[in-house]
């Protein structure tokens, strides 16, 4: 990465949506639904506007290798 951008994962509940599709500590996840993440806190506003019970793509960075990951979204 030639820049910091992204939100770095630091924690993932148990059978959470995050746990079931394989997200990872210390993913870094590049793009929500297409949207780039240019810092951290751009990620909570786009999950939050998102519809519940649909499916995410989620571009991540996971050992040096971009890949993309679907997620649900589910309510707490």
């Amino acid at each position: 990465m030639t820049a910091p951008k992204g939100a770095v994962v630091v924690r993932v509940s148990s059978n959470s949506p995050a746990s079931r599709a394989g997200i990872k500590v210390k993913d870094i996840i590049l793009k929500f639904n297409g949207k780039e993440l240019s810092k951290s806190d751009a990620l909570p506003p786009l999950v939050e506007n998102s519809p519940l019970n649909r499916a995410a793509t989620l571009r991540v960075l996971r050992n040096g290798r971009e890949q993309d990951i679907q997620v649900m979204i589910k309510a707490k």
